[in-house]
């Protein structure tokens, strides 16, 4: 059987060892991510598994390679016959073909092995069009009226649970980006209130199938603000 020569082993605190550049280009705007932050195999976007902390390698024949286990992978039967690429699903990482040549570009010379990319993978309950939503929150297990009747800050205990300002969807975020058929799956209801950061709202209409959107606060059967990456 044919075997790959190694001859550089690196563990994840010394990627750069293994690795010919400080940094490879990750899309066409131009953004970078730093070899030495690729340290498990969540660092190329893998939404399910356990990884063990990566590893850098260099073979013989001058190819930077990063990889990583999944420990939740199914063990091989070695009693077993399995097609070509059955045998390799439970590691993931990159490599590059060519060195320090260039472009140093995910997706030209910087190669994915069964991983989706450089950096943590988005939990998205809906993403389309550069929009995000990660969480949704129900105003209703947020906060509740005080006993002399007048309502808490549900905004503000809306921004601890989302992970702060920043993560809360405003209207404007979405308006023209995604449609009735994006959203329609988070709403039980024959028609919800979805709250964006006191700027007004829509409302998710199940038997017009189309959303609403409202300059005014809304208060319907169910409300909710929007969390986002």
């Amino acid at each position: 059987a044919k075997e790959m020569k190694i001859i550089s082993i690196c563990d994840s605190e010394h990627l750069r060892n293994c690795w010919s550049y400080d940094e490879v280009t990750i899309n066409n705007d131009g953004d970078k991510y730093a070899i030495k932050d690729a340290k498990t195999g969540k660092s190329f976007k893998m939404a399910e598994g356990t990884y063990d902390d990566t590893i850098g390698i260099v073979t013989a024949g001058g190819i930077s390679m990063i990889l990583a286990y999944n420990k939740d992978c199914e063990p091989l039967d070695p009693d077993s016959t399995y097609k070509k690429n059955e045998t390799s699903k439970c590691i993931v990482g990159v490599y590059d073909i060519n060195g320090n040549r260039g472009p140093n570009k995910f997706g030209d010379d910087v190669v994915s092995f069964n991983g989706a990319g450089f950096g943590q993978a988005k939990s998205c309950l809906v993403e389309k069009n550069n929009v995000c939503i990660s969480k949704v929150i129900d105003i209703d297990n947020i906060g509740s009226y005080s006993d002399s009747g007048e309502e808490q800050d549900f905004h503000s205990e809306a921004v601890t649970a989302c992970g702060g300002e920043d993560k809360i969807i405003d209207v404007y975020d979405i308006a023209g980006k995604l449609e009735y058929t994006d959203l329609k799956d988070l709403c039980d209801d024959s028609s919800c209130t979805y709250k964006f950061a006191n700027r007004g709202g829509f409302i998710i209409n199940n038997v017009a199938e189309k959303i609403e959107i409202s300059p005014d606060m809304w208060w319907e059967t169910c409300s909710y603000y929007l969390c986002k990456e």
